[in-house]
């Protein structure tokens, strides 16, 4: 089972990586960020915005809050990348009908 903290961690880098949370905007408290979140403590909180801000995914400043930065490269996830994956059989499926009724009109004339 995967910790609290990392749940709560992948939840802001999907917020990231969807564009929710922009480069530069600061994240709410504690406090508030788990209220927005139900279900996380304040300290699971933190613990996630620590783990986030080591891998590059926000900026603390002391005193100050937590900062969204770029998304660090490479950190595209498996579900991303199954559903780019899904979107591209239905196309390449969409694509090879279209073929198939062009090649059975070409075949007629």
């Amino acid at each position: 089972m995967t910790a609290k903290y990392e749940q709560f961690a992948e939840t802001i880098r999907r917020r990231i990586r969807s564009g929710e949370l922009q480069p530069g905007e600061m994240l709410p408290g504690y406090r508030v960020l788990a209220e927005q979140v139900e279900g996380f403590s304040t300290g699971t909180v933190q613990k996630a915005l620590q783990v986030l801000s080591s891998e590059g995914w926000l900026s603390a400043t002391p005193a100050v809050g937590y900062f969204v930065n770029e998304p660090p490269s490479g950190t595209q996830d498996a579900v991303d990348i199954a559903s780019e994956l899904a979107a591209l059989k239905v196309m390449v499926g969409e694509l090879a009908e279209r073929v198939g009724r062009l090649e059975a009109g070409a075949t007629h004339s």
